[in-house]
């Protein structure tokens, strides 16, 4: 989320009534989650396993719970950074309610529900049931499905004394050109950024994508199939049905991810994974095939 104006560190010092260390001069530019901060953001770090993460990261500023050592970021010392991030939201978060605009030739069908600061390009259309939260921009030629849900809140939570508190989204849905969503599918905003769906992509119905997500130019992602938080998945790659990954990996352009296979780390370019953990499709066949050949094996050992 960028703030309407930039902002110094003394400001948000002074605002959320903390400790500094570095300049106070500094200028903020906006706040965003640590997968996809930018040069200017600040950050919050509510667990230690994550300062070194934060500290190698773009963001110019992290709101933390404690300064041991010498830091290229400016510091803010927070008891809660959780807590303290959610209130520069609640500052900042622009309270803009701009209607719907649309362009020509766009059919919405009249029981769709349609929030604040929506764009939808020329030639779109956008089919019965379908809810478009705040903060959307869709393009031209698409398609939407009915019952589809887009731009709901990030399912991001900071879990404190047995009770889940939500960070506030403040991000953004950006759908492409010649773009056609499934029924049923829930795309969630980024929580501090944006969610996209690449020009050309195709989602299958029962698709979830999380936030903050970035999905390239001409997929195909078929029917059920779940895809968490702050992934990049590159041009022209191929999910098929049940296919689910965790967050913050990787998929490269032109990767296959066959049937019901969980990938846990990134995918090269171009590579078909198979099966959980993902894997290489040839190698995981080969394991199959041993596999059947077991019995055997145990005949002629006698064991």
């Amino acid at each position: 989320m960028k703030f309407k104006n930039p902002i110094s560190i003394e400001e948000i010092s002074s605002f959320l009534k903390l400790p500094f260390f570095g300049d106070g001069s500094t200028l903020i530019y906006g706040l965003n989650e640590i997968n996809r901060c930018t040069k200017g953001d600040v950050i919050f770090v509510n667990h230690p396993k994550y300062l070194k993460k934060a500290e190698s990261s773009n963001a110019t500023a992290i709101i933390t719970t404690k300064h041991d050592k010498p830091s290229k970021k400016v510091t803010l010392v927070s008891e809660n950074p959780f807590d303290d991030f959610n209130r520069l939201i609640k500052k900042f978060k622009s309270s803009s309610n701009k209607k719907l605009s649309y362009g020509e030739n766009t059919f919405i069908h009249p029981s769709v529900v349609i929030g604040n600061n929506v764009i939808i390009g020329n030639n779109c259309v956008i089919h019965p049931n379908v809810v478009l939260y705040d903060n959307i921009t869709i393009g031209d030629n698409t398609i939407i499905h009915a019952n589809s849900v887009i731009g709901a809140n990030a399912f991001y939570f900071n879990k404190k004394q047995n009770t889940y508190s939500p960070l506030i989204t403040c991000g953004e849905v950006i759908i492409g050109d010649f773009v056609e969503i499934g029924a049923n599918n829930t795309i969630d905003a980024g929580v501090t950024d944006k969610t996209k769906i690449g020009n050309g992509t195709k989602t299958d119905n029962l698709v979830h994508i999380g936030h903050d997500t970035i999905i390239g130019k001409n997929c195909l992602i078929a029917a059920q199939v779940g895809i968490a938080g702050c992934n990049i998945i590159e041009d022209n790659v191929t999910l098929w049905g049940q296919v689910g990954t965790p967050s913050n990996i990787t998929i490269g352009e032109g990767a296959v991810i066959l049937g019901k296979s969980g990938p846990f780390q990134n995918v090269e370019a171009n590579e078909t994974i198979f099966g959980v953990p993902g894997i290489n499709a040839k190698q995981r066949f080969r394991e199959i095939l041993n596999q059947r050949k077991l019995t055997q094996i145990i005949k002629k050992l006698d064991l």
